[in-house]
């Protein structure tokens, strides 16, 4: 009986530390877009100015996916890996509770750069929308020039 129960316990921590793992795949998984990445540092922190600021590049992240899957990947590509960082490390100075004029400035680094991150998430997809809506305007006067030449419409 004794073995059965130590063969127990020894499944019981294997199955945990299997379970563990499977979820520590999963979040990976889960954040594999750049929106989602900004998605989950965005309930991790608890500064709301930052959670705020967050949330907004997520939805700007989240557009420029959507609109093109391939700029989206590339988009993520530049940002990403910074981003993270800068997040993981502010994360760690929030949770450390430590307070000297060293951890402010650094803190104040990474908001400022957090704040010029969200600026530049916003210029790009300006440019974006601004590039779409010269593709628009470049379509819809050929289209109006084939549907005159046509004798469909009187336009001048």
């Amino acid at each position: 009986m004794v073995y059965f129960s130590c063969r127990s316990w020894t499944l019981f921590q294997l199955l945990y530390t299997l379970i563990q793992l499977l979820e520590a795949q999963i979040d990976i998984l889960e954040r594999k877009t750049l929106a989602a990445e900004l998605n989950y540092w965005q309930k991790e922190i608890q500064d709301e100015n930052i959670k705020d600021r967050l949330g907004r590049m997520s939805k700007i992240a989240h557009i420029i996916y959507e609109k093109d899957h391939t700029s989206g990947e590339l988009f993520s590509m530049r940002h990403t890996d910074t981003v993270v960082k800068l997040l993981r490390q502010y994360k760690a100075l929030e949770v450390s509770e430590l307070d000297s004029s060293e951890i402010r400035a650094s803190r104040e680094r990474i908001v400022d750069t957090i704040e010029l991150t969200h600026k530049a998430f916003e210029q790009e997809l300006s440019k974006i929308f601004e590039a779409d809506m010269l593709d628009i305007d470049a379509e819809s006067m050929a289209y109006m020039q084939s549907l005159k030449n046509r004798g469909l419409i009187n336009y001048k």
